[in-house]
């Protein structure tokens, strides 16, 4: 029995060998060769719930190879059994580690979570045209779809097919779109064999067709037949398809299977085992030539493993979907997507749920005719596993951005803002220009975004966009973003002299073309604001304060941005008591006024005209070096130069009181004389060497 099951089986007629092997398994169930065998012909009809029963009855076997140990790991995988699968595909790793499947695998499934992150933002649906038998391989020809199926299409005559125990793939063609076609009819059936007729492509402008066969000749010598799959060309010509040219590198020794015309209709891109092949089945390239095509190209390790890719196509913008089962992914055959630049090929990049199942994904092609509205349709048996694939379609779950960028101060809208959408998730920017203060974009749920606008002469403003938000507005979601063109002026007024900060004092803002004018005064902290000052514009700033120096300050907000503050801080040279005046020091030994003092001086001048009533003690010091006697009189001599300075400059004496100290009021430690001698610099005795002011009359 189990020889009539091996015969079935080396003639691939793995759904007649099925019943043989399981009947012989019940006499002896100890045949770990047959319970392999069984697998296998459960794994090539997708079933992979019984494939992997059978192979859990063959890897703990020391002796099972370790191809088996993959295959049920592979199992494993489809039936989502993730956290049992890395255990195998890490055993089979080691043990094989040229093939770098087991290796690959075992990675995707160790962040296996990645590939379900945006499950949520796509929706899948079953089309209309799905029967119970298999339905796979769309192409999009004219208002419709072009498919494979294996249902009736002869009266209920189709021959059967010993692999799958089904009937043989014909073509169908259904007008329609979306989820929703017309009843499909039989398509261009004086072109589709008795046998396999499949995966068909078109070029762009739908005159040139590449289809998939049989091979006919090619008979092993059993009743049933096992062929291999060829790839025809067709030309529409004058509304009539004409005969079927075969490609030139077809062989009755290897498959070319499901073709792929590049955009441009130069490249081919097709499935094959021909020689020179990596895995089971590899992607192949060729380009056309005058004489027909080039010799197909391997297209490389980046794109093929020792496992088998598939169903490649090519979207309009040059993407490349393929499927395989070697690269990382979430079970079965995965959808994945790169990029032919010329002779190197992007790292493929899984797609990831919903487009990827733990069953077999395949055969993807994009409609991008509608923007930011793309439709996919591919292949799955997801819902009926093991029981023929059906035909879906998936539409990302889209949600429009509509924004306007709006003047703060009127509500009118702003035209010529720029507006920054970031995603947050993929730090990818989109930028927009708005027009009449309005702005639109394609964004997804499930996301954050972050909304920056901006314009000449006003605010940078931020609107944080999170998924609750975005889910509370439906499929449309909508944004008002206000600039402001006003900016504020602010600072603090400070005592120059004493470096506090001056309470209640009175500062003016003036715009220098209109002379509007706004006033305040400062707070405790000496500080100071005027909201809601424009940009564009030239200001003077008036400060006053009690017994202190006017002062003015002119600046301006040109080139400034809106909703933002130009700070601007004013000391003022005040009247207080025991203030020490700045710079007012003298040369060592010396009582006559500097150049830098009489700078300080003048102030004291203007003060002192300005406040006709105040008296003033000028009191001079020393350091200590000479004599106290000494010092004593060389203070004298240096108050009496700062009054006679003043009195030269215009204020009455009799409002003047010169005062020496000598070095009895020193203002650090520095000390020349008795048991405690300090040594200073330079710098630390000129400290001592200064002219302070003590108010007498402030009336």
């Amino acid at each position: 029995m189990i020889d009539r099951a091996d015969k079935k089986y080396n003639y691939l007629a793995f759904s007649k060998a099925i019943p043989i092997y399981k009947k012989a398994l019940k006499k002896d169930s100890t045949n770990t060769q047959a319970w392999a065998r069984l697998g296998n012909c459960y794994r090539e009809n997708n079933q992979t719930i019984n494939a992997e029963e059978a192979y859990a009855s063959v890897v703990n076997d020391p002796n099972a190879k370790s191809i088996y140990k993959l295959n049920y790991a592979q199992m494993l995988m489809s039936n989502g059994k993730y956290l049992e699968a890395r255990k195998w595909l890490a055993n089979y790793a080691k043990e094989v580690p040229q093939d770098k499947r087991g290796a690959d695998l075992a990675s995707g499934l160790s962040h296996v979570e990645k590939f379900f992150i945006n499950k949520d933002n796509y929706t899948v649906q079953k089309l209309n045209i799905n029967t119970d038998e298999a339905e796979y391989g769309p192409a999009f020809y004219k208002d419709g779809l072009v498919f494979t199926s294996s249902r009736k299409s002869d009266g209920g005559k189709s021959k059967t097919h010993t692999w799958t125990g089904k009937s043989y793939y014909s073509l169908f063609y259904a007008k329609g779109k979306s989820a929703t076609f017309d009843e499909p009819v039989i398509f261009l059936k004086g072109v589709q064999t008795k046998y396999n007729n499949s995966s068909v492509c078109f070029n762009k402008n739908g005159t040139e067709m590449v289809l998939t066969r049989n091979n006919l000749e090619n008979k092993l010598r059993d009743e049933d037949e096992v062929l291999k799959l060829k790839l025809y060309f067709s030309i529409l010509k004058d509304g009539q398809w004409s005969s079927v040219v075969p490609f030139q590198y077809n062989s009755d020794d290897y498959s070319c299977a499901h073709p792929a015309l590049s955009p441009d209709g130069q490249k081919l891109y097709f499935a094959s085992d021909m020689p020179g092949s990596i895995g089971g089945m590899d992607l192949w390239v060729c380009t056309r030539t005058g004489q027909g095509w080039g010799v197909p190209k391997n297209m490389g390790t980046s794109i093929n493993t020792m496992g088998n890719e598939l169903f490649p196509t090519v979207a309009d913008d040059g993407t490349i979907y393929f499927s395989s089962n070697g690269h990382e992914g979430i079970g079965g055959l995965d959808i994945y997507s790169t990029k032919d630049s010329g002779d190197t090929y992007a790292q493929p990049r899984n797609l990831g749920a919903p487009y990827n199942s733990s069953d077999d994904d395949f055969g993807l092609i994009v409609d991008n005719s509608v923007p930011g509205k793309p439709v996919g349709y591919f292949s799955s048996n997801r819902t009926r596993q093991g029981n023929n694939d059906d035909i879906f379609t998936i539409k990302e779950r889209i949600i429009l951005l509509k924004g306007l960028v709006v003047d703060k101060s009127t509500n009118k809208s702003l035209d010529s803002a720029t507006v920054r959408i970031i995603d947050e998730t993929s730090a990818v920017e989109m930028k927009q220009v708005g027009k009449d203060g309005d702005f639109s974009t394609i964004i997804q749920p499930e996301k954050k975004y972050t909304i920056i606008a901006e314009r000449q002469n006003f605010t940078v403003d931020t609107l944080s966009l999170t998924d609750d938000i975005i889910k509370s507005q439906g499929d449309t979601v909508s944004v008002t973003i206000p600039l402001g063109n006003e900016i504020s002026i602010d600072g603090k007024i400070s005592s120059e002299v004493l470096g506090t900060f001056i309470e209640g004092a009175t500062v003016t803002l003036v715009k220098t073309n209109t002379h509007d004018t706004l006033r305040t005064t400062t707070n405790r902290d000496g500080y100071y604001s005027f909201g809601k000052v424009q940009v564009q514009s030239d200001y003077r700033i008036t400060v006053q304060s009690g017994y202190c120096d006017s002062k003015s300050v002119d600046t301006s907000t040109t080139g400034m941005l809106g909703n933002t503050a130009l700070h601007v801080n004013i000391s003022l040279f005040c009247l207080t008591d025991n203030m020490v005046l700045k710079n007012i020091y003298y040369d060592l030994d010396k009582s006559n006024i500097r150049p830098d003092a009489a700078k300080e001086l003048d102030k004291l001048v203007e003060l002192l005209k300005k406040f006709p009533n105040v008296r003033i003690e000028l009191g001079s010091h020393t350091d200590c070096r000479a004599s106290k006697a000494y010092n004593m009189r060389l203070s004298e001599r240096r108050a009496a130069s700062a009054v006679e300075y003043l009195e030269k400059s215009g204020i009455l004496r009799r409002r003047l009181v010169a005062r020496g100290y000598g070095e009895s009021k020193p203002v650090n430690k520095c000390e020349c004389e008795g048991t405690y001698m300090v040594p200073c610099t330079e710098e630390e005795y000129q400290l001592n060497r200064r002219t302070e002011i003590k108010i007498i009359a402030l009336n």
